[in-house]
């Protein structure tokens, strides 16, 4: 279950939306609406080939569906049966994914998005770099990032108090 609230934490999941559009920018409104995209990708097997599928796209938080009644408009799917297959589908890839993040388990849950993409990239980078562990890279990288953390935290909870 960490792992789901990970990605709501982190935006894969979008928060749910108001009645009359997301306000983005100061007079800017954009109606939110789910919708799948087209992907591509190659078969499995000896000989692959091209293939096209429609999925939902994560880099676009306002394209993702806030409710099963508009996962079942979106994709078609009506049968309760299908749509638990596919709940537990997807749960059981979410668990695998987090449970093999190697990096992942370092990662303070605390931190916001922006810190956590910043730590995965800086430890990907350290490891390619020097030939390190992630254990190695972590141990060198996390004392910094924690330190930096902590006083932005104070530093926001001061400027709070002021106002």
């Amino acid at each position: 279950m960490a792992s789901m609230y990970r990605r709501v934490a982190a935006g894969a999941i979008p928060p749910k939306p108001s009645t009359n559009g997301d306000t983005m920018a100061e007079g800017t409104v954009t109606e939110r609406k789910a919708a799948l995209s087209k992907k591509q990708g190659s078969t499995r097997g000896k000989n692959p080939r091209k293939i096209e599928y429609e999925a939902f796209d994560l880099e676009k938080p306002e394209t993702l569906p806030v409710s099963i009644t508009e996962f079942m408009e979106v994709t078609g799917v009506k049968d309760q049966n299908e749509i638990v297959a596919l709940l537990v589908d997807g749960f059981n890839a979410a668990q695998y994914s987090a449970a093999s993040d190697e990096i992942g388990e370092f990662i303070n849950d605390a931190w916001d998005k922006d810190t956590q993409a910043q730590f995965r990239l800086a430890v990907r980078n350290m490891m390619k770099l020097t030939g390190f562990e992630v254990e190695q890279v972590v141990n060198m990288l996390k004392p910094a990032i924690d330190k930096a953390w902590s006083e932005r935290v104070v530093k926001a909870a001061a400027e709070t108090v002021k106002a």
